[in-house]
């Protein structure tokens, strides 16, 4: 399994070059945590209403325990992610909202070492996801390099990369929403918070959609 995921990350360093760096050491993030923390959306970037609900951190072990094989995906972060990476999450609920609001939205972003190792983690993270969680993944070529969709009945969940950045969004719908209203609102929720991730990020969707910056 190693060998096959060195060989991805290999062609994922070739396929989203970084420049020339020392091999005997791995470039240093691009942000800080509290640079990270920084592109988290405010609250008047979310729906009218919401209030945090968490807030923190998560280490590696802890990522890689919602995969099918965590030693398997804890081999995978290291591979892409600097030692001692831990990815802030933060959530927002409104508790008694409108059934056009989402109940809860989540965010984590998980910074890497490289573009390649973000881009090669992309789907890797969306796989894992849909595994676990028995969940639809949506085909790759609908969304391109840059995103990936995994979504059931009451939820959907947008990972974006933006350069070594790896953003996951979940959009969860209150209780009571049926039909079409479902996928609007879970999807709405996801795509606007990467709205606001990618203008606190200084980019743009067509800037995302032409070269995952």
């Amino acid at each position: 399994m190693r060998f096959w995921r060195v060989l991805l990350l290999t062609m994922s360093l070739l396929l989203f070059p970084v420049g020339l760096v020392d091999a005997e050491a791995p470039p240093s993030p691009s942000r800080t945590l509290a640079e990270l923390q920084g592109l988290f959306p405010n609250l008047a970037q979310l729906p009218p209403g919401m209030v945090v609900q968490e807030t923190g951190g998560r280490t590696a072990e802890d990522i890689a325990a919602t995969f099918p094989d965590p030693v398997d995906a804890l081999d995978a972060l290291s591979l892409g992610s600097p030692t001692g990476n831990t990815p802030p999450i933060a959530s927002w609920a409104q508790p008694g909202a409108p059934l056009s609001t989402p109940a809860r939205i989540e965010v984590s972003l998980h910074q890497f070492s490289s573009s390649g190792g973000a881009a090669y983690m992309l789907p890797y993270f969306a796989q894992g996801r849909a595994a676990m969680l028995g969940q639809q993944m949506q085909p790759a070529w609908l969304w391109g390099p840059c995103r990936g969709w995994v979504q059931s009945d009451g939820e959907a969940t947008l990972y974006v990369r933006i350069g070594d950045l790896l953003a996951r969004i979940t959009g969860v719908v209150q209780d009571g929403v049926t039909g079409y209203d479902v996928f609007v609102v879970k999807t709405n929720a996801a795509l606007n918070v990467a709205s606001a991730l990618l203008t606190n990020a200084g980019s743009s969707r067509q800037l995302l959609d032409q070269t995952c910056q």
